[in-house]
């Protein structure tokens, strides 16, 4: 009803036209929080999304892995238009009767490192994207700005982010028109840069930094996130018509969608552990460290209930958890355990009384590949009757 009386467009222009962006080079729910607003502009205005090379993800793993291995329906889906960047090289680009990629430029988008100093980096593809089909204004802020698809009956789309912190102020953000600005009008191919300031301006982000380091009267090169689009796309991409909002909604939610395997591994083991309560602690990672987060816990979660630990860190560093009687369990304990099971290895019971896993939880691990265990970790962490960290 809403493609027939015109209130959503059709999946593809006719001739085509193609949106390419830069994916974030944070975790993958960053990530996913990009790819969300990408996908809803592309499709607001009948765009083929063209997907960024395969790649390493940030804290996934050394191996490089295409986007669509982890969100399989994105290019088998009907209801949106998502090729890869190779498809879009080797057969789309030459009708678009754009000039060629040089002979590098072909080569990454094989597969590529997010890095600017790798020989094979990413920054490659995304520098020559930014430099014919790219435009200063489709640069997204996410803090300052919203993009609006019809008409509002107000000037408001709320409240507005300081470009040095996320401190809330006042006055709202300013209104963008989406067709305006990302329409079919402007050329059959456009790029976004959406990854943020630094990863497009390294060398003067750094320039910049080191100065500052030796002369406080240098100002930064903020904002440094802008272009990131760290925010749920309903909160930057407006759809004025309720229906149509909820279109885009139901979209999102049917299309980015993990495999299958996923969810049924995270649910067996959810079923195995009962009512349970949830820790992130990133205490590996280069800019956060979880510590003092035990008195946190100890006052949420009850005496005997389970505690799934999702961290970099080792399963034995919260040992202090279980001498206060809360049995601690991870992922990285079920692997170890699975390992030393196809080994014939004894495995003691647990002296906490939890049971040792069923069959299920073996089988449905069996099925994960190594570079998925993250997203089950964080499914298991998200059902927990509570959860204290990150």
């Amino acid at each position: 009803e809403l493609l027939r009386t015109g209130k959503v467009p059709p999946v593809k222009s006719e001739p085509e036209t193609f949106l390419t962006f830069v994916p974030d080079v944070g975790g993958f729910n960053n990530v996913r929080l990009a790819l969300e607003n990408v996908l809803v502009i592309a499709r607001a205005t009948s765009r083929t999304l063209v997907l960024p090379p395969p790649q390493t993800w940030y804290k996934l793993g050394d191996k490089i892995h295409a986007l669509e291995e982890f969100l399989p329906d994105l290019l088998t889906s009907q209801r949106v238009s998502v090729i890869t960047a190779q498809h879009f090289v080797e057969d789309k680009l030459p009708r678009t009767h754009a000039l060629p990629p040089p002979s590098n430029v072909v080569d990454v988008v094989k597969g590529c490192h997010p890095t600017h100093k790798a020989p094979d980096s990413c920054f490659v593809w995304y520098a020559w994207l930014e430099e014919h089909f790219g435009r200063n204004e489709v640069i997204p802020d996410v803090g300052l700005t919203c993009l609006v698809f019809g008409s509002l009956k107000t000037n408001k789309c709320g409240p507005k982010t300081s470009s040095f912190t996320t401190k809330q102020q006042a006055h709202n953000r300013t209104l963008l028109d989406g067709y305006g600005l990302y329409g079919a009008a402007e050329g059959p191919i456009l790029h976004m840069r959406s990854s943020g300031q630094a990863t497009h301006f390294h060398e003067e982000i750094e320039a910049n930094r080191k100065g500052r380091a030796k002369d406080k009267k240098i100002k930064p090169m903020e904002p440094a996130r802008l272009g990131r689009l760290l925010a749920p796309f309903y909160a930057y991409v407006i759809f004025p018509e309720p229906s149509v909002s909820n279109f885009y909604k139901r979209l999102i939610r049917d299309v980015v969608h993990f495999d299958d395997r996923i969810y049924k591994c995270a649910h067996v083991i959810t079923r195995w552990l009962g009512d349970y309560s949830s820790l992130h602690a990133r205490r590996g990672d280069f800019q956060y460290s979880s510590q003092g987060t035990e008195e946190v816990v100890l006052r949420s979660v009850k005496r005997g209930e389970v505690l799934w630990i999702a961290s970099d860190a080792s399963f034995r560093s919260f040992s202090a958890f279980e001498r206060a009687g809360r049995p601690v369990v991870s992922l990285a304990y079920l692997l170890d355990l699975q390992r030393r099971q196809k080994r014939h290895i004894i495995i003691e019971r647990r002296l906490d009384g939890l049971s040792m896993p069923p069959h299920e939880v073996w089988a449905a691990l069996e099925n994960i590949r190594e570079h998925e265990y993250g997203v089950v970790d964080v499914l298991v962490a998200a059902e927990g009757r509570t959860f204290t960290g990150t």
